[in-house]
């Protein structure tokens, strides 16, 4: 029983552990997670004041031209970043409902960019049910943070 509650906390951490990817070009920035079977991804571009964001369910593949499970929002998002000291930021923001993903148009600093780069753990809850959509961990927030910054001055 032990070693099976182990296991089980192990494949949690483990899924919570997986590396965000970024990415730059010339005028915008992008960074993403996977967890879960879904796929948060934020991406600016230099010069708006805002961060679109898209949350996905790719737990049944990626290919857009098969039947893909659908996520939905109520409307109201909350974004929680947890430091490793136990601190804690949340930001609220408007999402919609696109194509069975979630998208979102966020002001730039309706996000606390610093606990961003040094979170531990980020989750995404609908505020009208308080389900969590999403949940990861940061390992490369602090590169796509960096990112971000430099293309899109956030």
């Amino acid at each position: 029983m032990i070693a099976l509650q182990a296991a089980l906390c192990l494949g949690a951490s483990s899924a919570l552990a997986q590396e965000w990817q970024h990415g730059k070009s010339a005028d915008r920035a992008w960074t993403t997670a996977s967890s879960n079977g879904r796929e948060l991804l934020f991406l600016c571009r230099r010069g708006t004041g805002r961060v679109s964001m898209n949350l996905s369910d790719r737990s049944e593949g990626a290919d857009l031209s098969a039947p893909h499970k659908t996520i939905s929002t109520t409307g109201g998002l909350m974004i929680w970043i947890e430091l490793p000291d136990g601190r804690t930021s949340r930001d609220s923001f408007t999402g919609f409902n696109e194509q069975g993903s979630i998208s979102a148009e966020i002001p730039a600093d309706h996000i606390h960019w610093d606990f961003f780069a040094n979170g531990q753990r980020l989750w995404i809850q609908d505020t009208g049910s308080w389900e969590t959509l999403f949940e990861s961990g940061m390992k490369g927030t602090g590169a796509a943070r960096l990112a971000l910054l430099e293309r899109c001055g956030i």
